[in-house]
């Protein structure tokens, strides 16, 4: 087992290795000049003159060869220096911080609310099977998956304003500060995007169950008169929910993807609302350390659900 954690670090450090190394290419070959958007603040019909663009371009090293930026930017981020940003000038440390409790409570309840809800819900459907109550279900949960979260978010925010006189706070709350008003803020924001989280989780462990309810073990169980609670408790869950575990940990991943758009539409001043700000204005420094950073915790998560195989089914045994 340590053998095998010491080889999937080295695989991250590898894959983050990789990663930034696009990120880098990928914002530097992005339409747009950097210096031209700092000296114009908004406005592009103005002629900005060559000597104070090449002056901005010095201050924040963009002269300087591509080799020594990346170098500066991927030990930046070891060392946890990770500058300043082109346009606020604020450190980058301190606004993720600052931010990423916002981001973290919209994944955090989305992954509660679908759970309590998915899980049950996939369950009731496996054990009610081509009943209308698995019928109703499917399409509750085909719905969630077919629809966008960013249309979802879209038409509860047109509604609300057409018919409820009703739309999005636009300054943000502290749980710590107002609990009632936090969770207020929150609760559209989760059931958008926990609808798609729940959706995935709910059919894969509707189907997973039905695979498990017709192996022999199970109806050996139900020969020997054990009740169907203890049957679906004991012999049916655990073993189904092997492939599950690996869909609670891409809808963790995909939660804090889909945060990027929910945040931005909700008025959520959130990692994903900061990124996007970043992206729209090409501040490089923000742009590479927040991708990263995700591209870290989907390395982390993918470590800790294959660390959680062995423990759902002591079968498996890493090398």
């Amino acid at each position: 087992m340590q053998r095998y954690i010491f080889r999937r670090i080295l695989l991250g450090i590898l894959t983050m290795f990789i990663v930034s190394m696009i990120i880098f290419a990928m914002v530097r070959i992005a339409p747009g000049d950097v210096a031209y958007t700092i000296a114009s603040q908004g406005d592009e019909e103005g002629t900005i003159p060559e000597e104070i663009l090449e002056e901005i371009r010095e201050q924040l090293g963009l002269n300087e060869p591509l080799l020594t930026q990346y170098k500066n930017y991927f030990v930046g981020f070891i060392t946890l220096d990770w500058g300043v940003s082109y346009f606020s000038q604020q450190s980058i440390s301190k606004e993720f911080l600052r931010r990423f409790p916002v981001t973290f409570e919209l994944m955090f309840l989305s992954i509660m609310v679908s759970m309590c809800l998915g899980l049950p819900l996939g369950a009731l459907m496996a054990l009610r099977q081509d009943t209308w109550i698995d019928y109703s279900a499917r399409v509750f949960s085909l719905a969630g998956l077919s629809v966008p979260n960013f249309w979802s978010a879209t038409l509860i925010i047109t509604i609300g304003m057409l018919y409820f006189n009703w739309a999005p706070q636009v300054s943000y709350v502290s749980f710590f500060e107002d609990p009632m008003g936090n969770l207020t803020l929150y609760f559209w924001p989760v059931l958008t995007l926990g609808w798609i989280v729940m959706a995935t989780q709910a059919r894969m462990l509707r189907s997973s169950m039905l695979e498990v309810l017709r192996q022999d073990y199970v109806r050996t169980a139900q020969a020997k008169g054990l009740s169907e609670r203890v049957v679906t408790m004991r012999h049916v869950i655990r073993n189904a929910m092997l492939p599950v575990v690996t869909v609670i940990s891409f809808t963790i991943i995909v939660s804090m993807g889909g945060s990027v758009i929910t945040e931005q539409i909700f008025n959520l001043p959130g990692i994903g609302n900061y990124l996007i700000q970043a992206m729209s204005r090409r501040d490089y420094p923000v742009v590479q350390i927040v991708v990263l950073l995700l591209s870290f915790w989907i390395i982390i998560i993918n470590l800790l659900t294959d660390l959680l195989y062995a423990w759902l089914d002591p079968r498996i045994r890493y090398s």
